[in-house]
């Protein structure tokens, strides 16, 4: 675990590296336990702690300039117990704290007029989002307290023991990562207004068995299922339009029923889901990204009429007997039925598929 918080602190680092280069009133200074750059105000903005305390104060100057916000991530610790937030901070770009796996009590200054801690949770009062749900509290259920709007960026990300998550009725957006490795989260019900799960939201989540879905939900994020290796069983909703890259990577899914309405699934989507056999696609469906299945345990697979492009390896598997692809194909990218000897392309005579197949030397028949 440590090495992982190591690396997830010099990928920060990086970023924030990249970040200063751009501009040189955004270069990074370290001074002391803090490094820190300045803002267009001429306050500071906190990039990372380096530091050990167990009880952590926010600090309210530094090299005499007022501090005023606190990046993304910025104190990976994994010795602070405690923090204090005083009443001048008044931005916090996501979640300071997902690295910091002891850390179990916050305390915002009283007069601060822009967070506060509601239920031990660090929430933005100007929007309602929760911020940070510290990752050192022992409880394995936690119910996000009723008026959150938004679930911030990596608020429960990297949890360790959290089982159950209920979320409100009140939740109108899940942002990126909120639920990033949260390796015992069990279940989760998205409630109804929810209409897009971000990317990496519950990636690597990896006892995740129960998902329940909005039928509000129009967008799947990329990554943002990725590797829930327990996850044996999703219901998509019929208002979704697009299935994010890699959305399902990794599942234990045995079958998948795209509804009506997807347009596009995304690059490795459903790839190495090794357990998945059956897959029913839409009549709305226009593209099947790169790798959508490639890898996965599917014998047979009916391409719907409407579809016009298949991506490189979408269909690689060394389980394929025999694809049906329709007229309106007018792409196929390379590789994208190999894997298997014994399968079969099912197309209609003169389409762009038969050319496509005897031009790559693979076995087909005709529809009629």
């Amino acid at each position: 675990m440590k090495r992982f918080i190591m690396a997830l602190v010099l990928v920060s680092l990086c970023f924030l590296a990249i970040s200063a280069s751009c501009a040189e009133e955004s270069e990074i200074i370290k001074s002391g336990e803090w490094s820190y750059h300045v803002l267009d105000d001429g306050s500071l903005m906190l990039d990372m702690y380096y530091g050990e305390m167990h009880g952590l104060a926010i600090p309210r100057f530094i090299d005499d300039k007022p501090v005023t916000a606190i990046n993304g991530g910025g104190i990976p610790s994994s010795t602070v117990k405690s923090v204090t937030i005083h009443d001048a901070i008044s931005q916090i770009v996501y979640n300071p704290f997902y690295a910091c796996n002891t850390l179990n009590e916050i305390e915002v200054n009283p007069d601060n007029p822009y967070f506060t801690v509601i239920e031990g949770a660090l929430v933005s009062k100007s929007d309602n989002r929760l911020i940070c749900y510290p990752g050192g509290l022992s409880e394995t259920k936690y119910e996000i307290p009723d008026g959150i709007k938004v679930i911030g960026q990596r608020a429960f990300s990297l949890s360790q023991v959290l089982k159950e998550v209920i979320i409100p009725e009140s939740v109108e957006v899940i942002e990126d990562s909120a639920f990033y490795t949260s390796t015992q989260l069990e279940s989760i019900m998205i409630p109804e207004g929810v209409q897009t799960i971000g990317a990496n939201t519950f990636e690597s989540c990896i006892s995740l068995t129960k998902v329940v879905l909005p039928d509000s939900l129009c967008s799947i994020g990329d990554h943002a299922f990725f590797r829930c290796s327990a996850l044996e069983e999703i219901v998509i909703p019929q208002n979704v339009e697009e299935i994010g890259d890699c959305a399902f990577s990794f599942c234990a899914l045995s079958e998948v029923i795209v509804p009506e309405g997807v347009l596009r699934i995304g690059q490795q989507a459903f790839s190495s889901c090794s357990k998945l056999t059956r897959v029913v696609l839409p009549g709305t469906l226009k593209e099947i990204g790169m790798g959508a299945f490639r890898n996965c345990g599917i014998k047979e697979v009916v391409i719907p009429e409407g579809v016009t492009n298949i991506g490189d390896g979408a269909f690689f598997s060394r389980e394929l007997d025999s694809v049906t692809v329709p007229d309106s194909v007018i792409e196929i990218g390379r590789s994208a039925f190999r894997g298997s000897d014994k399968m079969v392309v099912i197309v209609g005579r003169g389409s762009y598929a038969e050319t496509y197949c005897k031009d790559n030397e693979i076995a087909f028949t005709y529809a009629n």
